[in-house]
């Protein structure tokens, strides 16, 4: 786990969960056998981001509402979230994803889950 990280952030598991609390920057986590979470507490994004889970759940909270993109996939799952969001179905050469725009939209966050669900939630407050 990683605790108030204020610029990018790079993680990555092959056995066990990631867990980003408070991050503020931009990120990239990968959870091969095991959860894959993102507390993100900034306003803004400055770059794209994403979380990836191969055989665990994929999670992201926000504490406020970032401009931000959300591109989403669950294979073997469902996309669940309790945000005011209209995600859309869009389609490329190989896959299928939900899109949804927080905020007027801004940078990507790709949310990938290979066999199970993707949540995207509204954190109660800062940590």
């Amino acid at each position: 786990m990683v605790r108030d990280w204020l610029g990018s952030m790079t993680a990555w598991s092959a056995g066990g969960d990631v867990t980003l609390v408070s991050q503020k920057g931009a990120f990239s986590v990968t959870a091969m056998n095991g959860d894959a979470n993102v507390e993100f507490v900034s306003t803004s994004l400055a770059a794209d981001s994403a979380i990836t889970a191969a055989n665990g759940l994929v999670a992201l909270s926000f504490v406020s509402e970032p401009a931000v993109t959300l591109r989403a996939q669950a294979r073997w799952g469902a996309v669940l979230t309790d945000l005011d969001a209209s995600f859309t179905r869009e389609t490329d050469e190989q896959s299928t994803w939900s899109i949804a725009q927080l905020g007027g939209g801004g940078p990507i966050v790709t949310l990938r889950n290979l066999n199970s669900d993707i949540r995207i939630t509204r954190a109660a407050s800062a940590n």
